[in-house]
């Protein structure tokens, strides 16, 4: 069924003036998400900080790492390399005082992983999330990044050996 001329210059007359509106609304969901996730990562934020018990806080370490690393994408990719850097920065200090009160705790990793297993598999994944960030920068953005991942790595590999004493080949 084909449109007459006449009809189809009514249909595109009709729409014509909506262009404007759907470019307005679609510019302010995009603006809005941003603000969004910002009050998520608050949100996020000080339910970790709230909490006391070092299992849970590394549960919740999780969720926040996650909404810092969507964070930290939308900076890279802004190429806001210092607001960036320091949401990496902070991320690492959380790993450090999460991991440092887990083992502070007295509780045996290999015997009761809870808290340590969730948080040596979170602290792999952030390290790979940003071994491919660090990829995407110019070289010259790379290195406080390289810094970083070095110390996740090493976090990484003490989780490790505390939740796997006893390795093959190793006394």
């Amino acid at each position: 069924m084909k449109l007459s001329i006449q009809r189809q210059l009514a249909i595109r007359q009709a729409i014509l003036p909506l262009g404007p509106l759907l470019f307005a609304l679609v510019a302010c969901l995009l603006s809005a998400q941003p603000a969004a996730s910002q009050q998520k990562l608050e949100e996020l934020r000080a339910k970790y900080q709230a909490e006391s018990d070092p299992v849970r806080r590394a549960k919740a370490l999780t969720k926040l790492g996650d909404e810092k690393f969507a964070v930290l994408r939308r900076e890279l990719a802004a190429e806001n390399y210092e607001a960036a850097h320091r949401l990496a920065r902070q991320y690492l200090e959380a790993v450090r005082s999460t991991s440092d009160a887990l083992k502070a705790s007295g509780r045996n990793a290999e015997k009761k992983p809870d808290g340590f297993k969730q948080l040596q598999m979170h602290v792999r994944g952030s390290t790979r999330r940003l071994s491919e960030a660090i990829l995407s920068m110019p070289s010259d953005e790379r290195a406080p990044f390289a810094e970083i991942r070095s110390e996740l790595e090493k976090i990484d590999r003490e989780l490790l050996s505390l939740l796997f004493p006893r390795q093959p080949g190793r006394r």
